[in-house]
């Protein structure tokens, strides 16, 4: 529809007193874009008169409006209100479960910041020893002090580098859980 539209603004262009001085296309493959240089002739219409020349605007009849309702049956509609009112209520229901796969998501994410947050923090303030320890006694002491389990396992936090301990990344790591927590927040509290 885009190189139809744009040959009828090319065509408005040429024609001697038409509304348009010049009209330039910068779309890209996400978005349409026309820049439009008004002539006098154009700058002196209304905004109605302009919009009607450059068929930015028409009236749609609702005499023949068929479309198919949430159940797959076709239906006639007498007015967009009548679409907007069948169509509501499932758009809402589908905005409620993607805000509950948005928390469920973030939640988790939270909480692997958090847990990675402290256990970094054990290890960093020998609060926990890693070295020359037998797995299963390390996960044991990170289960007694609350840290959670990721898959059924530690493997998340025990398979950290070394890299993770120094300061920058643990900064790092409590700026990500604080905007993730934040997120949330934000999440949990709209409608």
């Amino acid at each position: 529809w885009t190189t139809n539209y744009k040959k009828f603004l090319e065509d408005l262009v040429s024609t001697r007193g038409g509304p348009l001085a010049d009209c330039v296309s910068l779309h890209t493959d996400k978005s349409v874009d026309f820049r439009l240089v008004l002539s006098k002739s154009g700058a002196d219409m209304s905004d109605e008169k302009l919009m009607e020349v450059l068929k930015l605007k028409r009236n749609t009849s609702w005499k023949n409006a068929h479309l198919f309702d949430p159940h797959g049956n076709i239906v006639k509609y007498a007015s967009s209100a009548d679409i907007f009112d069948t169509y509501f209520p499932l758009r809402l229901e589908a905005y409620q479960k993607r805000k509950e796969i948005m928390l469920k998501s973030l939640t988790q994410e939270h909480t692997t910041l958090e847990n990675k947050k402290k256990f970094v923090n054990l290890v960093i303030d020998k609060e926990l020893e890693l070295v020359g320890r037998k797995k299963v006694d390390v996960e044991s002491e990170l289960e007694d002090r609350g840290v959670l389990r990721k898959g059924g396992s530690y493997n998340y936090l025990l398979g950290m580098e070394i890299g993770d301990f120094t300061s920058e990344r643990v900064e790092g790591l409590e700026k990500n859980a604080e905007k993730v927590g934040e997120k949330k927040r934000v999440l949990e509290g709209k409608e």
